[in-house]
């Protein structure tokens, strides 16, 4: 948590073993089962996301991210998806 510590939390997302907040600078950070991410089963730290974020959502192997210009983006198996 110390990567976060000096940050302003705006939003936590949770679910399950995954999960992801948002700061106050539309910075995001993800940690526990991040494969959604690409980032691995289990990362144990806080790990930065390499865009600005405003509002993050993880699920069930997915998560849902809107950035600063609005734009929505959709990651993760998207096993039953179009």
């Amino acid at each position: 948590m110390s990567k976060i510590r000096k940050c302003s939390p705006k939003q936590i997302s949770v679910y399950h073993c995954s999960v992801a907040c948002t700061t106050l600078d539309d910075e995001a950070y993800v940690w526990g089962n991040c494969t959604a991410f690409g980032l691995g089963h289990e990362v144990m730290t806080p790990t930065k996301l390499d865009r600005k974020i405003g509002h993050i959502e993880v699920g069930c192997n997915h998560a849902l991210m809107l950035d600063e210009a609005n734009d929505v983006y959709a990651i993760g198996e998207n096993n039953y998806g179009c």
